[in-house]
Order: C-alpha cells, then sequence, then structure tokens
C-alpha cells in the first residue's frame, strides 16, 4: 500500500482499514471488495464481504465500537490493483445510505449504518457455525428442519 497525498495505490494482497468516521474512499481505478471486520490487538479478524466497489464509486469510512466495547471497521481489499483517492471528512448522510442500499443491507433505516454492518457480521458468522449431520451420525448444531428448509 502506498499513499500520495490524497491517493491511495493498493496492489495485489495490500489492505487498507477504515479509520475515519467521516471519510471516504472514491475508487479512482480498479475494483475494491468491501469487508465488514471486527478488530482484536488492532487488526481485523475474520471479515465477511460485503460487497465489491468499481471505478466512480464512493465507500464510506467506518469505525465504530459497540456496546461490548469492539472495535469495527471497513477492511479494503483491491481485486487486482486499484487507486482509491481518500476523502476526509466527506461522509454524507446520502453517501451512507446509498452504500447501504447498493450493498444489500436491507435494515438500514430501522438500525443506522453501524448497526447494520455489525448485524450484518453476525448474521454471516452464524452461517459459518451451522452444519449438517453425517450419516446417521447426530451432530450438535443448528437443524435446517427448524427453519423449513429442508422437510424429511
Amino acid at each position: 500500500m502506498d499513499q500520495n497525498g490524497n491517493i491511495l495505490h493498493l496492489k495485489c494482497g495490500d489492505v487498507c482499514v477504515t479509520e475515519e468516521e467521516n471519510g471516504a474512499y472514491r475508487v479512482q481505478r480498479g475494483t475494491v471488495k468491501v469487508f465488514v471486520a471486527p478488530l482484536k490487538n488492532g487488526e481485523p479478524v475474520s471479515r465477511r464481504l460485503l460487497c465489491e466497489v468499481g471505478e466512480g464509486h464512493l465507500i464510506p469510512s467506518f469505525k465504530y465500537r459497540d456496546e461490548n466495547y469492539t472495535q469495527w471497521r471497513l477492511v479494503l481489499v483491491p481485486r487486482d490493483e486499484a487507486e482509491l483517492v481518500v476523502l476526509r471528512g466527506q461522509a454524507t448522510s446520502a453517501l451512507f445510505r446509498r452504500f447501504a442500499k447498493n450493498a444489500g443491507l436491507e435494515n438500514f433505516q430501522q438500525e443506522g449504518f453501524a448497526r447494520c454492518l455489525v448485524d450484518f457480521y453476525r448474521s454471516e458468522s452464524l452461517k459459518d457455525r451451522v452444519y449438517l449431520g453425517c450419516g446417521s451420525r447426530e451432530e450438535r448444531g443448528v437443524s435446517l428442519e427448524n427453519f423449513n428448509i429442508v422437510k424429511r
């Protein structure tokens, strides 16, 4: 990762963690994968893919501490290479709303930007914990029958 003034150059393998509460990034070149992740010891862990953003699109910066004192950030990773324009203090409610809509965050209006990102992360994490029983052996966990997804 290389920063020249307000231009951020990301190459394959680089990771940018958003640190400003009211900032934004404009994708000037390339495509950026946007993840949401909690921080542990100052580093993002167990990220969840939120969306991909292409040239000309804006990404709001995200810095949030929840009621359990967990720090949350957006993590930006280029698909190959990308160039971002850093827009300090440029986040607006319209940007948050538009980004949430494009990312498919349906509960934005009820929960607000920060809560809907944390809820998204937690629901995606739950999917990782669900597993099916193998053969006749019963496994502990959540049964899909409880959700009317699979019926016997």
